[in-house]
């Protein structure tokens, strides 16, 4: 028997405006309004984080957003994979060994990435889930050994 347990905090987000023609990397950051917190108070998919303290820079400008903003990230991960075997001494030479192996064994959704382009019509919504998050898979094998 044995089980492997993963479990993060999730990646931070990074936030992107459109281009403002002041950039020349093709990178640009929105502006956070004072006094009014990014995070949201009732996170779900549809709502990630609070989109309203957000706006576009001026134009010629800079934003002001940090590269990372505190307290907005991923969703965390915690996911769990499971296994177990049996050998069966057959003969002396011969063995059978039987094993089920189950990945996302507790079948839990880790939801992707929210969408942290301000401007675009998805903006704080999470459309997706992580990558390498399926549904739970269970599979079964027989090995014989001679």
């Amino acid at each position: 028997m044995g089980a492997i347990w993963k479990i993060d905090s999730g990646l931070p987000l990074i936030f992107s405006a459109p281009n403002n023609v002041f950039n020349y990397n093709q990178w640009q950051f929105p502006n956070i309004k004072q006094g009014v917190s990014p995070a949201a108070d009732n996170r779900n998919i549809d709502r990630w984080f609070n989109t309203s303290a957000f706006e576009q820079p001026a134009p010629f400008t800079y934003g002001d957003a940090p590269r990372f903003v505190d307290g907005i990230r991923y969703s965390r991960g915690n996911n769990w994979d499971m296994n177990l075997a049996k050998n069966f001494k057959i003969w002396e030479r011969l063995r059978l060994q039987y094993r089920a192996e189950m990945y996302n064994a507790l079948n839990r959704v880790q939801f992707g990435r929210a969408n942290s382009s301000f401007g675009d019509s998805n903006f704080g919504r999470v459309t997706g889930t992580a990558p390498g998050n399926g549904p739970r898979t269970i599979q079964m094998a027989l090995r014989l050994t001679f």
